[in-house]
């Protein structure tokens, strides 16, 4: 098997498990789980949408209809957890800095006021 079919099999299989997460838990279902896949799995959502094209049979429309519903749930629940995150949390920790600070506020030779 080729790494491209691997690949492909792999995106399968992670596809079908945030389908079955999604459909059995919802929005909960995505905890724990990278928003990197939940936002590729999305993507292949919006996709799908855009290729059903215009002229649809009624379960057609139907099935186009839930399919808005869950790109709108599912773009909703990654908004909510990129709005979540600080710059606190996007930062990568220095081990100095926490000192540096530490040094900073509680300086007892400089005056109040008279940070370096």
């Amino acid at each position: 098997m080729t790494e491209e079919a691997q690949a492909e099999k792999w995106l399968e299989k992670r596809f079908l498990a945030l389908e079955a997460l999604y459909h059995r838990f919802g929005r909960d279902g995505f905890k724990g789980q990278p928003l990197s896949d939940v936002r590729l799995w999305l993507t292949s959502k919006e996709l799908q949408l855009r290729d059903m094209g215009r002229n649809l049979s009624v379960e057609q429309q139907q099935a186009g209809h839930q399919l808005e519903l869950e790109i709108h749930d599912i773009g909703g629940y990654l908004r909510g957890q990129i709005e979540g995150l600080s710059l606190a949390d996007l930062r990568t920790p220095r081990p100095d800095r926490a000192r540096h600070d530490h040094q900073r506020h509680f300086s007892r030779d400089r005056k109040p006021g008279m940070e370096r």
